[in-house]
């Protein structure tokens, strides 16, 4: 009653979601108000649209809630509802990773094949490396791909009530799925108490952070007027009520439902005229039952969760058939409703917390610990959700305040919940172990392994859950319990785990310092998987800091103990690491055989392995220049990915990857089909690092300069690697130069190559140095068209250290691509001296095309066209070159550059028989650059102004009399005097000079 904008905003976002939109709905509101019946509706309509339902709840166990009880509740019900062969193909590839979250779905795939999926996927678990989960990312990932087949035929329902008492696993699930979810036809609600929460919890936070999200609605439910009370009384009633009735039940309960419902009895009984509190109503119900009634629902209340005779009987010393009696009476009395699977439950949580709240700590404690022993006795009556049984236990023995039970049961439930990926709680009960260590009994005492055994896995459980000062905490404190003379290996890999975790929080140097002890304690003899472990991850540290020759021996050596202790794991993931510096140190043949014999040995490993070490090769076979190569392994990890539900984690590092590999291929528009695919990962469409600046770098090609700089701008660069630092560096100065801002250019590049100095670099300073140098050379034009020598010879100061630099580079050139731009920089130096040659341009053009890179060759040919065009002016016989300048560019949409073609062109008086006006792009990004705007040379009349204009148009002598009105003569003698104080040789040169002083006319009137 009341509900109708509610629920009309429920088919609204059902209608959305038909339309590949997926909606979240995040109902809030009092205890009572109506959340459950809301919801209750929703389904019942969706079903009558032919949607399919999953349907959980979160239960109040005391802050501990079950992991996944929700979700398993949901499922379950829906394998119970659905045929078996639909069932099937709902599940699909995601059946043994749900069936780890409820056993029944392990049939669904039925018959041999499931079995062999089944040892498959623990086999994955089994062969990760420490500290690594890639199941839980592929549960994830691939539950995204249970709901969109859910929702394949009608948009799905997907319900969650109660997230007051949600637990962390559920939580890392949903958020997940709230960031993740793109074009699944998905409505989700989520219903929460909001009364008891005060400002800033937790969860309030955390649903303001949801409701952020694309497709994010908030609902409060508020009270009900007069009239819907009075509608919701009479439905209840069966029939009319008289006015006064309904007006006093409706200005005592305030408009809330709930305690109108519970008045509706007590008014109509009670002639007192005062006016009870929900309290004292809810207790009514309760204080009426019978004595022997009384205890079994006392019982159940400290259960906190439906139950059934078997489980309470032996708790109150009464047979299962008094208990049913009893059972049955608090149902017809209205205090508890009877389950489809039996079970009893209270008829609404606030009653459940009244009947608990009553009962005294010790009596809490008491029936708390009979709980627990009778699950202990039959364990098949506890929770049946994953981990249920043993968490369910940890609940009851810590609530008893029993510490040697709730110790070793603390620990057990811990493992439980680290099997089906609840980080949170697993580090919550391993915290709450380590906590009772000290009040145990001196001889119940954990031993110095235990304890530290006990931090490790809690030092794990926060690493995975992203707490990496908790897990610091946890390491150090291990480490201080630990003799590392007696146990050398455990304490390398302590200090091992607290070197990555200090690279994550960013301390790369003391990383450092704690892998080089690591591999210090680690015996040399025997080989071992540790000792492997543990050079590796110096060898990784190492690389990621871009100190790749110090990192070689030390990968060798951890293949070489790897081989010798038979781990083909630690062996793929050194091999990987020593390719990727041997590549990065020039030696390409030998850099690309260890990275294929990493992607040979991944293949028996973790899908996660496999997927890394394709990505690496495929990220080296690009920086080698074998580009076709690099396309196709890029392509076959994005295929690895989706296939072993890994999509989201890795999917759009490897479509940026694509992107880049076809950018370079001249394959514009494919790259753009890749990073889009990349980019719809993610919501919000940002991409990962990597993804941005590769998009970035195609957006600015192609003259989407605004959109370009807001995504490089959104880049987080507080911890990139140097290659990457140096890689978006590049795409800066790549965007800043197509916006004709050669000074940002320049600054990009020098960024970038800050963060090489002082490495082993042969590989990405080259790009930098060139760009640098061309950034330099577009100054230097514009100082001498404007006869700015000051400015002129502090470009030529400004140059000295990229080619300082380029004198270096040269000699280590190892790539096709680095021997292009050593090239390139070599023109562009002498473009800044104004000493350029055609000559050079054409062997610049010829590199790239053996790389091939089309784009750099295009951009060559022009400046081969310019630099002829100024030594022969309009006599120089450049349009064929012109031609296929443009044309490569126009296939590429490669706006900037076809504008400077076609700019050219114009002063040349060369036609380009598909030359079209230069519009925007669908952005509404120029793409034209902006002409830089130096101070006008000294001497120009307002009349040779005019006429300068006119030359850049390409109009001859007479055309310009004619313009101007003036004597062909006296404009000839206006063309030469320009020519005299421009320092030009030519009516071209002339142009091209009016064009950096912002003086050349681009639209089509003029040309």
């Amino acid at each position: 009653m009341g509900r109708d904008e509610e629920l009309a905003r429920i088919e609204r976002a059902l209608d959305t979601a038909a339309g590949g939109r997926p909606v979240l709905l995040l109902v809030r509101g009092e205890a009572g108000i109506g959340k459950s019946r809301l919801v209750r509706e929703a389904i019942a309509r969706a079903r009558g649209r032919g949607s399919a339902i999953l349907h959980g709840a979160c239960l109040d166990l005391g802050g501990e809630g079950l992991p996944y009880l929700p979700v398993v509740e949901a499922l379950r019900a829906l394998a119970r509802e659905t045929p078996p062969d639909r069932l099937r193909t709902l599940i699909g590839p995601a059946r043994p990773d749900l069936a780890a979250l409820l056993p029944e779905l392990s049939l669904a795939g039925g018959g041999r094949k499931a079995a062999t999926d089944a040892a498959d996927d623990g086999g994955d678990e089994e062969s990760a490396p420490a500290g690594s989960r890639p199941d839980r990312a592929r549960l994830f990932e691939r539950f995204i791909g249970f709901l969109g087949r859910l929702g394949a035929d009608a948009p799905a329902l997907a319900v969650v009530e109660d997230v007051q008492w949600i637990d962390s696993a559920t939580r890392d699930l949903l958020t997940f799925l709230v960031r993740n979810v793109t074009t699944e036809h998905l409505v989700a609600i989520l219903t929460c108490r909001t009364d008891d929460l005060a400002p800033g919890h937790p969860v309030l936070a955390w649903m303001a952070e949801l409701s952020r999200a694309p497709g994010g609605v908030r609902v409060d439910l508020g009270r009900l007027t007069r009239a819907d009370i009075g509608r919701q009384l009479e439905a209840i009633q069966d029939g009319p009520l008289a006015d006064e009735l309904i007006d006093t039940i409706w200005q005592r309960s305030e408009g809330h439902p709930l305690f109108a419902e519970e008045l509706l009895v007590t008014v109509a009984s009670d002639g007192s005229g005062e006016t009870p509190s929900l309290l004292e109503v809810l207790l009514g119900r309760v204080t009426s039952l019978d004595p022997s009634t009384l205890a079994v629902v006392e019982t159940l209340a400290v259960a906190g969760r439906p139950v059934d005779e078997r489980l309470i009987g032996p708790l109150v010393d009464r047979s299962e058939r008094e208990v049913g009696a009893a059972l049955r009476e608090a149902t017809s009395r209205g205090v508890l409703v009877t389950l489809p699977d039996g079970r009893h439950a209270f008829r609404h949580e606030l009653l459940r917390e009244v009947v608990e709240a009553q009962l005294s700590a010790g009596e809490r404690r008491e029936l708390h610990e009979r709980f627990a022993r009778r699950l202990e006795e039959r364990p098949d009556l506890a929770d049946r959700s994953p981990a249920g049984p043993a968490g369910e236990l940890a609940h009851h023995w810590a609530a008893a305040d029993r510490p040697i039970e709730a110790y070793r049961a603390a620990i057990a439930a811990a493992a439980a919940a680290d099997a089906v990926h609840a980080f949170a709680d697993a580090q919550r009960l391993l915290e709450r172990a380590i906590g009772l260590e000290d009040v145990l009994p001196p001889d119940m005492r954990p031993s110095d392994a235990e304890r530290v055994d006990l931090r490790r896995r809690a030092a794990e459980a926060a690493d995975l859950t992203g707490q990496f000062d908790v897990a610091i905490a946890h390491v150090q404190e291990a480490l201080s319990f630990l003799d590392a003379s007696s146990r050398p290996a455990m304490a390398g890999l302590l200090h091992a785990r607290l070197g990555y975790l200090m690279w994550a929080r960013g301390e790369g140097e003391a990383a450092l310092d704690e892998h080089r002890e690591a591999v210090r304690l680690v015996p040399v003899e025997p080989p071992s998987t540790e000792r492997a472990r543990v050079l590796g991850g110096l060898g990784g540290a190492l690389m990621g800091l871009g100190r790749w020759a110090e990192s070689r021996p030390v990968c060798q050596a951890a293949i070489d103990c790897a081989v010798l202790a038979g781990a083909v794991a630690e062996e793929s993931r050194a091999r990987n690491m020593l390719g990727s510096d041997l590549v990065a140190l020039g030696d390409i043949e030998g850099g690309l055989r260890e990275l294929r014999e990493s992607r040979r040995l991944a293949e028996a490993g973790p899908t996660e392995l496999l997927v890394v070490a394709a990505h690496n090769l495929a990220l080296n076979l690009l920086t080698a220049d074998r580009l076709d190569e690099a396309l196709a392994e890029a392509s076959a990890g994005r295929d690895i990915a989706r296939a072993g539900g890994l999509e989201r984690r890795y999917g759009m590092d490897l479509a940026a990857l694509a992107g880049d590999v076809l950018i370079r291929l001249g394959r514009w528009d494919e790259a753009e089909t890749a990073t889009s695919e990349g980019l719809a990962l993610d919501q919000r469409s940002r991409g990962t690092t990597y993804l941005a600046a590769v998009r970035a770098r195609l957006q600015a090609g192609r003259g989407a300069l605004e959109e370009a700089h807001r995504r490089l701008a959104a880049i987080d660069r507080t911890s990139l690697e140097p290659d990457i630092a140096a890689f978006i560096a590049r795409v800066e100065a790549e965007a800043a130069l197509n916006a004709g801002r050669p000074t940002d250019a320049v600054a990009a590049a020098e960024r970038g190559l800050e963060r090489l100095a002082g490495l082993d670099d042969v590989l990405w300073g080259t790009p930098l140095v060139g760009l640098e140098l061309r950034g330099l050379a577009e100054l230097a034009e514009s100082a001498r068209a404007a006869r700015d020598e000051p400015a002129l010879n502090r470009g030529r100061e400004g140059s000295q250290g990229p080619r300082s630099r380029l004198a270096e580079l040269r000699t280590r050139a190892v790539t096709p691509s680095s021997r292009a731009w050593v090239a390139t920089a070599d023109a562009e130096s002498d473009r800044l001296d104004g000493a350029g040659t055609a000559e050079a341009w054409v062997a610049v053009a010829e590199a790239w095309d053996a790389v091939p890179d089309p784009a750099e060759a295009a951009y060559a040919r022009y400046r081969n066209a310019e630099t002829i065009l100024r030594r022969s002016g309009v006599r120089a016989d450049v349009a064929g070159t012109l031609r296929e300048a443009h044309a490569t560019a126009a296939r590429l949409g490669a706006g900037p550059l076809k504008a400077a073609v076609e700019a050219l062109a114009r002063r040349a008086r060369v036609r380009l028989d598909d030359a079209q006006p230069i519009t925007t792009d669908d952005a509404g990004a120029a793409t034209t650059p902006a002409p830089s705007r130096p101070s006008l040379p000294r001497g120009l009349s307002a009349r040779e102004v005019e006429v300068l204009r006119l030359v850049a148009a390409g109009r001859s002598n007479g055309e310009i009399a004619e313009r101007l009105f003036i004597t062909r003569k006296t404009a000839g003698v206006h063309v030469t005097h320009i020519l005299d104080k421009l320092g030009v040789s030519n009516r071209v040169e002339a142009a091209m000079a009016a064009a950096r002083l912002g003086l050349a006319p681009e639209g089509d009137d003029e040309a």
